[in-house]
């Protein structure tokens, strides 16, 4: 997971790019793994595990947007008239001439992935997630 999660924050959602950082000392240790796993091991084990984080992230989720701070309930900038406003869309992401799963043709005539944002408030908070 921790290996996972460094690749996320990096904007790389693919299991192969770990594999760049798999004689990396510094990513190690940083980490505080004793080895990052191949691209092949850590898909395995993120399917081995999917059911009981998609619980946990319900749970993320949950805490998130009913957190109180010492200044109060998060504020994601309802509008004047008390309603959240909720923007949904989608984009694609080019990914032609990769072996990546779940790639395919795009309503803009491009191989690629279309995932969804959802804008929340107007504050720019934001969600993305893959169909």
């Amino acid at each position: 997971m921790k290996s996972y999660l460094a690749l996320l924050v990096q904007g790389k959602n693919d299991f192969d790019a770990v594999e760049e950082f798999r004689g990396d000392n510094f990513f190690t240790r940083a980490l505080d793994v004793g080895v990052v796993p191949s691209s092949s091991t850590l898909r395995q084990r993120m399917d081995t595990h999917a059911a009981s984080w998609f619980e946990l992230a319900d749970e993320f989720n949950l805490a998130l947007l009913s957190a109180n701070y010492a200044t109060g309930p998060v504020d994601f900038g309802a509008l004047p008239c008390g309603y959240m406003a909720v923007d949904w869309d989608t984009f694609v992401m080019n990914n032609s001439g990769t072996q990546k799963e779940a790639v395919g043709r795009t309503y803009q005539g491009v191989d690629g992935v279309t995932p969804s944002a959802t804008y929340l408030g107007s504050l720019g908070y934001w969600f993305r997630f893959f169909n």
